[in-house]
């Protein structure tokens, strides 16, 4: 009997632990369901934003213009910058812009000469197409030679030459005259002080 006692004791301490072994984890699963509630939270607000952030991206950085008129068009997050026409004139002031074009669009060289190309008009499109058939595989520096070479300053013409030339033929006071609106002008036709002056 004593020793049916001490079994029933026995088991009785071996219950009660296993009971407290089992609220122990019960409370940890609870802390464990605890932080998954958090971390579900944390993950739907992140989500949230990543979406939001997705849509405004997808809503204010378009690239391309859907109007076929401005095809030359391009419209970025901040304002709308158009791609600069060249006829052949300055020709470094618009290698100078398409550069800046293609940098502030993250435009690659290699696509450079294709976007410049469909921006060329009057002779600069004459001068490229005879330009392309010349040329195998146009890379962009190969590109803005040709253009320097062409439309560039000659290394025969002389600015400062020109201007040191320049000699004064008549007193200031005539070409005053001669800047004045195109009544006093017509007066002074008139009058023949102009054809004095050699005009």
């Amino acid at each position: 009997m004593e020793e049916a006692i001490r079994s029933l004791k026995e088991n009785g301490e071996k219950q009660a632990q296993d009971i407290r072994d089992i609220k122990k984890s019960m409370n940890d699963i609870n802390e464990i369901k605890e932080m998954i509630t958090a971390m579900s939270i944390k993950y739907d607000q992140v989500a949230s934003r990543v979406y939001e952030s997705h849509q405004e991206i997808e809503e204010t950085s378009q690239v391309w213009v859907q109007n076929p008129e401005s095809f030359n068009q391009f419209q970025t997050r901040y304002t709308r910058i158009d791609f600069p026409k060249f006829c052949g004139k300055d020709p470094l002031g618009w290698i100078y812009k398409c550069k800046r074009f293609f940098d502030y669009n993250a435009i690659e060289n290699g696509n450079g000469v294709k976007l410049a190309s469909l921006h060329l008009e009057n002779k600069a499109l004459q001068w490229f197409q005879w330009f392309e058939k010349c040329h195998n595989q146009i890379n962009w520096n190969t590109f803005k030679e040709g253009v320097v070479s062409r439309f560039g300053p000659n290394s025969y013409e002389d600015e400062m030459g020109d201007l040191t030339k320049l000699r004064q033929v008549t007193s200031v006071r005539a070409y005053q005259i001669c800047q004045k609106p195109s009544s006093l002008v017509a007066s002074l036709v008139a009058e023949g002080m102009i054809s004095r002056l050699g005009y």
